[in-house]
């Protein structure tokens, strides 16, 4: 799936497969339950040891994180295993499936494709081609802020460090 290390558990292991992304989603579970600012008395720490253990990795203890993080890296980790019905957690990258980013004219071709009713109007069709253009523009200082990210990363960064 991918490399990195875990955003609850910092587990180490490379590559990261489906067990590992699953092992560290019911970490982030276990650490919001944990959590100081979560929802107290309830526990999934035994479920979560019983799942891990039914997939085949080793456990590993949750650092303590506060609510909010927990949630959020759970959410990720839904969405980077591909759980069905999982929104992104965060602003991602208009791409096309082979991974190449989208134009904006290829946006606005999308968009016009799919509800041509609503550009009948000159004003909507500028409007139509403002957004567009905005979202390309995102989709770039995205792009290449995943690629710093990565390069940061794999040389060890000190602000990816806890």
């Amino acid at each position: 799936m991918g490399v990195g290390a875990a955003p609850v558990t910092r587990r180490p292991e490379t590559p990261l497969t489906l067990a590992l992304v699953t092992a560290e989603r019911w970490a982030a579970h276990v650490a919001g339950d944990e959590a100081p600012d979560g929802p107290q008395g309830s526990s999934s720490r035994p479920v979560a040891l019983e799942a891990v253990a039914e997939l085949g990795v080793e456990w590993r203890d949750p650092l303590p994180v506060c609510f909010a993080f927990a949630e959020g890296a759970w959410r990720a980790l839904r969405w980077m295993a591909g759980v069905s019905g999982q929104e992104a957690p965060f602003v991602v990258p208009l791409r096309h499936s082979d991974g190449t980013l989208m134009t904006a004219d290829e946006l606005y071709e999308q968009a016009v494709a799919a509800a041509p009713w609503r550009y009948r109007l000159p004003e909507r069709r500028i409007e139509l081609r403002n957004r567009v253009d905005a979202d390309a523009c995102q989709s770039r200082v995205l792009a290449d802020r995943v690629v710093d990210t990565i390069a940061r990363v794999e040389g060890g960064s000190a602000a990816f460090q806890r």
